[in-house]
């Protein structure tokens, strides 16, 4: 089973994309933030032999953002292969704000 570490410090989020990737059969371990994530990738007992087959990172959280948690998952040779994916509303809430004053989305 593939294993996907969900960091994100919106607890509602987590849950939401933990229960898709439950559906799809993935194994999940959650963090809510970016300091308790790396923890979890440098083996604090999580995953003895091996790190997480994928990260997905918000990219605003506090403590370590999810460009931080990149950048030292790079920089680690143990870690740098695992593939990470960065989300975030921030683009989606400025779209969203222009197309309430009446912008199109192009």
């Amino acid at each position: 089973m593939k294993t996907v570490l969900v960091v994100d410090d919106d607890p509602d989020i987590r849950e939401l994309i933990t229960w898709k990737l439950s559906q799809a059969g993935y194994g999940i371990v959650t963090a809510a933030d970016g300091e308790e994530a790396m923890a979890m990738v440098r083996g604090n007992g999580i995953w003895p032999d091996k790190p997480p087959d994928l990260v997905l990172l918000d990219w605003m959280m506090p403590k370590q953002t999810g460009i931080e948690v990149c950048n030292l998952l790079r920089a680690d040779p143990a870690t740098a292969q695992i593939p990470v994916i960065l989300l975030t509303l921030l683009l989606q809430r400025k779209i969203v704000a222009g197309m309430t004053l009446g912008a199109v989305k192009g």
